[in-house]
């Protein structure tokens, strides 16, 4: 986004990452032509991708872990992958556009705690961003 976020104040948490990563010049012209001031209030920020989730999921103080109903993609631009929690199994299977293509697995984190976008999303722009960097 080039340090435009707008939309961050959707969030109830965010990375240290991203906030390091504001340019607050874009976001407040943005924000302010678009009337969306809400949109740029900027969440509570935690260290890393697993400190994101796992708080997200203990925030959800009704629901077990592991019958979390969560979504990852790769970004709002690219829906065509998503990895899905294993109970929303049953709605995947029912829709008929939609389809399981792999196991079930746990959310891919690297040593440091970031998400593994890459080996999730192995066709994203992202990945193959980072596979052309690499040659």
């Amino acid at each position: 986004t080039r340090g435009n976020a707008l939309g961050i104040g959707l969030a109830d948490l965010t990375t240290e990452r991203l906030v390091r990563a504001l340019d607050p010049v874009p976001m407040r012209v943005n924000s302010l032509t678009s009337n969306f001031l809400t949109r740029a209030r900027v969440p509570l920020a935690l260290p890393t991708d697993r400190d994101v989730v796992a708080a997200s999921l203990d925030t959800c103080w009704r629901i077990a872990r592991g019958e979390a109903r969560m979504v990852l993609i790769p970004n709002t631009l690219e829906l065509t992958t998503l990895w899905v929690t294993r109970p929303l199994a049953g709605e995947v299977e029912a829709h008929p556009g939609l389809r399981i293509e792999t196991d079930f697995a746990p959310i891919p984190f690297a040593a440091a705690g970031t998400l593994d976008q890459e080996s999730l999303f192995p066709e994203s722009v992202r990945a193959r961003r980072g596979r052309s960097n690499r040659t």
